[in-house]
């Protein structure tokens, strides 16, 4: 009796700054307290002020989820539940 032969599977590479779909994890805020979630392939978005905040949310729309410093939340305001907007968090500060 033969064994069955089992399909492998396979990876692709990419990179989450240059990709944004429905399973990237980005995240906008202050570099210092983001930039860990670099190491697990979240793309982060440094954002000091509320208009670098705004640009970036802009560039993410269609992310599946987007990680927020408290002063990234605030900056956004209600954008961050309009209709079609992703699914974001906020981390405590």
């Amino acid at each position: 009796m033969a064994t069955p032969e089992v399909p492998r599977a396979t990876t692709r590479a990419t990179s989450p700054a240059t990709t944004r779909g429905p399973r990237e994890v980005a995240a906008i805020g202050e570099a210092a307290a983001l930039g860990p979630l670099r190491l697990v392939g979240v793309a982060v978005h440094a954002a000091g002020t509320t208009e670098e905040a705004r640009e970036a949310w802009a560039l993410l729309q269609g992310s599946g989820l987007v990680v927020l410093t408290s002063a990234a939340a605030e900056a956004l305001g209600e954008a961050r539940v309009a209709a079609g907007a992703p699914l974001s968090v906020v981390v405590p500060s």
